[in-house]
């Protein structure tokens, strides 16, 4: 499965991470190996409790721990785009849909959320960035989300006859970060746990929908409205004040036919200003994707290897090339094997 995300090119400078025990919270890393089998080999033998795998350099990093610091600060050249969608960001607004509530578990009805929002993001990157679908790669974390590898697009930011650049440069975190917060529309603010022991989360709305460029407007309101109209309980429709619930049955009559963005249109294109915009981020609010962008701009930052297994769940970390039909009562659970 790894070879779905990355490639063996530069493989032999590509960093790797491993967790070895339970109890301990530190992560070994650098590691790096020569080929794939070597990989393998490892895995197979040291046998770590978690497995990361990040960016590569312009060299293997040596046994010095501060030369490695030099070497990951100086001499990084690349890494897929990814991004992380975590349940963890849809504690407030998941808690009419299912009984997994503000808790850390998670099932197919709230994970259609995460479903959701790897279906903007793709879209997104594809009419917006001119990214090739075929490049996009879809992984169950095998927790609590989705990861989201973009292969190659470090050959877009870098002129073609010059890749790999000999130092990374300043430009290409800063495109990382514009193309992260492109799609970051609704921004967790604050993070709490209550005397339950239950995550509480506040988020705002940072950006008016209306100063935003024609496409991702349109697409912000043809997926985001008609899944919030078509797949929300009563209760959350109600939360959307001045919209009484026969509007709701029109639109959603509508939805069947048109797509969302019409829809909204026709139906709420006479409301003044700030009404308009009201509702709009509310729209926003209740159901519009949440990114960890911190995993986007992170140039640094590890991601679970596919194959690997999840150590709170136990969980495989999978490839899902059927998103639509993905159940998590289709995912490999290491407690099966052992039975087995």
């Amino acid at each position: 499965m790894l070879r779905r995300v990355i490639s063996d090119e530069y493989l032999e400078t590509r960093e790797f991470a491993f967790k070895y025990t339970v109890a301990d919270d530190s992560i070994g890393r650098p590691v790096c190996f020569d080929n794939m089998d070597g990989v393998k080999a490892y895995l197979g033998t040291q046998g770590p409790n978690k497995a990361y795998v990040a960016g590569f350099y312009g060299r293997k990093f040596p046994k010095d721990k501060d030369l490695q610091k030099t070497v990951r600060k100086n001499e990084w050249l690349g890494r897929e785009l990814c991004w992380d969608i975590d349940m963890d960001h849809y504690m407030n607004i998941r808690k009419n849909i299912c009984e997994c509530g503000t808790s850390k578990t998670v099932c197919n009805k709230c994970l259609e959320l995460a479903k959701e929002a790897v279906v903007f993001l793709i879209e997104t990157l594809v009419e917006d960035f001119g990214v090739d679908r075929d490049e996009i790669v879809t992984i169950f974390s095998g927790r609590q989300g989705f990861h989201i590898w973009v292969r190659n697009l470090t050959r877009l930011f870098h002129n073609e006859y010059n890749f790999p650049p000999k130092t990374s440069t300043r430009i290409e975190g800063e495109l990382r970060q514009a193309i992260a917060e492109y799609c970051n529309l609704v921004t967790e603010k604050r993070r709490r746990r209550n005397v339950k022991g239950e995550v509480e989360t506040k988020h705002i709305i940072s950006v008016n929908v209306d100063t935003l460029p024609r496409s991702l407007r349109e697409r912000v309101l043809n997926l985001t409205f008609k899944n919030l109209v078509m797949k929300s309980p009563p209760e959350t429709l109600k939360e959307i004040k001045g919209v009484k619930a026969r509007v709701w049955e029109k639109i959603k009559i509508d939805l069947c036919d048109a797509s969302g963005y019409d829809v909204y249109m026709k139906h709420f294109s006479q409301l003044t200003p700030a009404k308009s915009k009201a509702l709009k981020s509310k729209v926003l609010e209740l159901r519009y994707p949440r990114f960890d962008i911190g995993c986007t701009k992170d140039i640094h930052r590890i991601m679970k290897i596919p194959g690997g297994i999840d150590g709170s769940t136990g969980n495989m970390c999978v490839v899902v090339d059927d998103l639509e039909s993905f159940s998590l009562e289709d995912v490999p659970n290491i407690r099966d094997f052992i039975k087995n």
